[in-house]
C-alpha cells in the first residue's frame, strides 16, 4: 500500500521524531498482530502522556488520509514512507472523535 521498506535504513538521513509527548514502545509489544508481527514494516509505538494532536515525525508530504482518519501515509523528503496509525481498532470508529489538519499532498514539518 505504501510501499514499506522501499529505502535501505543506511540510506535515510532524516531524523523522526515521536508522533506525541508519552511513552515509546518496540512494535513487538503492540497488542496487534499486525504491529507487532511487523507485517507492515518495523516501527514502534507511542503510548501518549494525555496528547490529544498527533504531530507529522519528520518533514515530508502527506501521500494517504484513511477515510476513518486514524491513518496517515506521509513520505518524507529523503524517500522514506511512514505509516502513522493512531489507536488500536480506531478503523472501527468510523472516523469519530478524529478530525483531519491535512490532506493528500499536504506538506508537513
Amino acid at each position: 500500500m505504501f510501499g514499506f521498506g522501499k529505502k535501505a535504513k543506511e540510506e535515510v538521513k532524516q531524523e523522526l521524531y515521536a508522533v506525541c509527548d508519552g511513552k515509546v514502545i518496540n512494535c513487538e509489544e503492540i497488542q496487534d498482530e499486525v504491529f507487532s508481527h511487523k507485517i507492515l514494516g518495523d516501527g514502534l509505538a507511542v503510548i501518549p502522556n494525555g496528547a490529544t494532536a498527533v504531530l507529522s515525525p519528520c518533514d515530508g508530504k502527506v501521500v494517504d488520509v484513511q477515510d476513518t482518519l486514524h491513518a496517515y501515509g506521509i513520505e518524507s523528503d529523503d524517500g522514506l514512507e511512514i505509516l502513522v496509525h493512531i489507536g488500536i481498532n480506531t478503523v472501527e470508529l468510523g472516523g469519530e472523535g478524529f478530525s483531519a489538519k491535512v490532506k493528500p499532498g499536504s506538506k508537513v514539518k
